[in-house]
């Protein structure tokens, strides 16, 4: 019985390394994301934003840059905390394949009654068009 227990637990920890590992090259395989990662140890929430301006999403459009809004609010409805929208640096144009990301931390309340909101967004620029030549100041 010992030795039984042996190979079906190896076979087990092989199995979830391959699962794993084909879970984690297929998040890498995006060339745009987003995310809220909340930490149990500072009660921080970290936003995060990144995108590829030479990727072609649906074959339409390109992102010339992303941003993100992560806040908190009270019962009332007012801030708890709030990261204001926060953007990457924009791509210099559709041949741009440097993967612009930003992050930024609130650091709100455990309450499960005032829950975080994450919303993100991109700048899309259509397939085509032309990139834009001014932006508007941050």
């Amino acid at each position: 019985m010992n030795r039984y227990l042996k190979i079906m637990t190896i076979i087990v920890i092989v199995a979830v390394g391959i699962l794993g590992t084909v879970v984690f090259a297929q998040s890498l395989a995006s060339e745009w994301n987003r995310g809220n990662w909340w930490s149990y140890l500072d009660g921080t929430h970290t936003g995060y934003v990144q995108c590829r301006p030479s990727y072609v999403e649906f074959g339409q459009w390109r992102a010339a840059r992303g941003y993100f809004q992560l806040y908190q609010k009270d019962a009332y409805g007012s801030f708890i905390a709030n990261s204001g929208i926060v953007y990457t640096e924009w791509g210099t144009g559709p041949n741009d394949s440097r993967v612009l990301s930003r992050t930024k931390p609130i650091y709100g309340t455990m309450n499960i009654n005032h829950p975080i909101t994450f919303w993100y967004d991109f700048v899309r620029v259509p397939v085509g068009n032309q990139w834009p030549l001014s932006v508007p100041n941050d």
